[in-house]
C-alpha cells in the first residue's frame, strides 16, 4: 500500500463532481483517505463530497491503483 497526493487543477474533469458521480474507487481501485481544502483537512469523506480546484487529494492503494487514480484525477475537461 502506498499513499499519494494530487492537487485538482483548474481544467480537471473531476472539478465540480462528487466522488459518487465519478465512481472513483470502482474505476481506479484506489481509496481516498482525505482531502485538504483551504488548509482544512477533511478526513471523513462522504460519497457526495464534491472536488474543487486546488483540493489536495490523499489516495491509497497498490501501485497500479495509484497510477490509475492520478491519471483519472489529472484528465482534462477540455
Amino acid at each position: 500500500m502506498e499513499i499519494e497526493t494530487f492537487t485538482i487543477l483548474p481544467d480537471s474533469r473531476v472539478s465540480g463532481k462528487s466522488i459518487k458521480d465519478l465512481n472513483f474507487r470502482s474505476k481506479t481501485g484506489a481509496t481516498i483517505l482525505a482531502v485538504e481544502r483551504n488548509n482544512e483537512m477533511h478526513a471523513i469523506i462522504d460519497p457526495e463530497f464534491t472536488f474543487e480546484t486546488g483540493d489536495i487529494v490523499f489516495v491509497t492503494g497498490g501501485k497500479d491503483d495509484i497510477k490509475r487514480a492520478v491519471t483519472y484525477l489529472a484528465e482534462s475537461a477540455l
